[in-house]
């Protein structure tokens, strides 16, 4: 029978549908204008709450990969461990530096390089975290083990300066800045191809770009969003990281789903019939309702009702009270 119920989620896709079939039955001026306004606001309510569950998932990612790393990037003494230790546990969790605390931290890309530093003599091979806001160079500690070692301190964003090498070579360099601006230290991260070279320095300048505008406070979580590729794994070199790891890579959109299909509020009927059968999949295991997906949707459906569609409803009251169609009788 839970098979063929209809989860709230479900069902708040389906609303926008069914009054847009009203609207186009009905010939009345006067009850066509309610109608419109009733599917602005449902279709407001119903964006804000997909980026509510893309934001979700996306901390639910970074959670994963944070429960996979160790921190190492500093050697200890033995007299000192006891009191430096409760100082190396990396909270992917906590706000970004700089920058609003309801901004929360995405993973942009993650691949594996081959890479040396100062304190390297030769190439070795790293797993790369590409975040919002910071770059992780992590190391595997076994092959058959899902654990990562984080063996340098993160780098933050907007401190790199990147220079591409030769061709040739299919590398870049990264100069990493202190807060006076001034050398510290640098890294080399080398791929097979140039391409991936190409990706990453692309990426690793728009999110540089997107940092420094959240930290003046003008960035938007949904333009960083929709700007995360549906595929987040892109290696250097041979080499894969943990199924678990991977497969967090999808979001509310689906596999095979639109880029934008997600985050627009304009949804066609075939788009609302597969977002529900795909999320009704997501709220199911082995034929029972998650409790942990139900929670989110509970969650997701309160706060979006409370916040989103109201600050939508007082533009739109402003853009009405200038518009001549005020004067139509409610």
């Amino acid at each position: 029978l839970n098979e063929f119920l209809a989860l709230p989620m479900q069902r708040l896709m389906k609303y926008r549908l069914l009054f847009r079939n009203i609207l186009n039955s009905t010939a009345d001026y006067k009850q066509k204008w309610h109608l419109e306004r009733i599917c602005k606001e449902i279709e407001l309510f119903v964006q804000g709450v997909n980026n509510k569950v893309r934001v979700q998932e996306e901390t639910e990612m970074v959670r994963d990969i944070m429960n996979t790393l160790m921190y190492s990037a500093v050697e200890l003494p033995s007299e000192l461990k006891d009191f430096a230790t409760k100082h190396t546990k990396l909270d992917m969790l906590a706000p970004m530096p700089h920058v609003d605390w309801n901004i929360p931290r995405f993973l942009r890309l993650q691949g594996m390089f081959k890479f040396r530093d100062p304190h390297s003599s030769k190439m070795t091979s790293v797993c790369v975290f590409l975040f919002t806001d910071m770059l992780l160079i992590t190391t595997k500690k076994k092959k058959t083990d899902e654990k990562y070692s984080v063996i340098r301190p993160p780098y933050i964003i907007d401190k790199l300066v990147l220079h591409e090498l030769n061709s040739d070579t299919g590398s870049f360099c990264a100069l990493v800045l202190n807060e006076y601006d001034v050398l510290s230290s640098w890294f080399i991260l080398k791929a097979t191809k140039q391409s991936v070279v190409q990706r990453w320095v692309e990426t690793i300048s728009e999110a540089k770009e997107w940092y420094t505008l959240a930290i003046e406070k003008k960035a938007q979580n949904l333009k960083v969003l929709d700007a995360l590729p549906n595929e987040r794994i892109l290696n250097g070199i041979d080499g894969a990281f943990s199924p678990r790891i991977s497969q967090s890579s999808w979001s509310i959109r689906g596999p095979n789903s639109d880029e934008q299909q997600c985050s627009s509020g304009e949804a066609s009927p075939k788009d609302s019939l597969s977002f529900s059968h795909y999320h009704s999949l997501a709220h199911r295991q082995n034929g029972k309702v998650n409790p942990r997906a139900k929670s989110l949707t509970n969650l997701v459906c309160h706060d979006a009702s409370s916040s989103v569609n109201l600050s939508h409803r007082d533009r739109d009251r402003q853009k009405l009270s200038a518009s001549p169609m005020m004067g139509c009788p409610r």
